[in-house]
């Protein structure tokens, strides 16, 4: 791997995933409030698509544990598994900042958002807070150490 390569490979910085939150509570924030404001009822959160994120997320952990065990072969497929492990970390925040604002207006106006919502609400944050950390996991898992016989020292 070239000096510049090893440049561009960086793992996420917290502040872009406390951006991404930060943008997905203010999408879901302003679409609340044009719900409530234009007298439409507040949509369901189907538990499905929280168990997606579920799945995701576990999928993602069971992932680190493949790469950390096959470091040494994976080489050539760190660069995508780096960009997959950012792609969960940022999907996670983003995900993670909209259904705490679910959670928190659920919570103001008990009677907005009906308890299903709430369990879903809840179980998708969870799931998307291990989506943030499964990322950050896989992004340190594909950090492979320099090969010892390529000849060049490093500095």
């Amino acid at each position: 791997m070239t000096r510049q390569n090893r440049e561009r490979l960086h793992i996420t910085k917290w502040t872009w995933v406390l951006f991404a939150a930060v943008l997905g509570a203010g999408i879901v924030w302003v679409w609340l409030q044009a719900c409530w404001s234009w007298g439409w009822q507040t949509p369901r959160f189907p538990i499905a698509a929280a168990l997606v994120f579920v799945v995701i997320a576990v999928a993602g952990l069971l992932l680190i544990i493949f790469v950390r065990r096959r470091v040494r072969n994976i080489r050539q497929h760190a660069p995508s598994l780096l960009a997959l492990g950012k792609a969960l970390a940022l999907a996670g925040g983003v995900l993670a900042g909209g259904y705490l604002v679910l959670l928190v207006a659920n919570l103001r106006l008990a009677a907005a958002i009906p308890r299903e919502t709430f369990a879903a609400a809840l179980t998708s944050l969870i799931a998307a807070i291990l989506c943030i950390i499964s990322g950050y996991l896989l992004q340190l898992a594909c950090r492979i150490p320099p090969e010892e016989d390529d000849g060049q020292t490093t500095e």
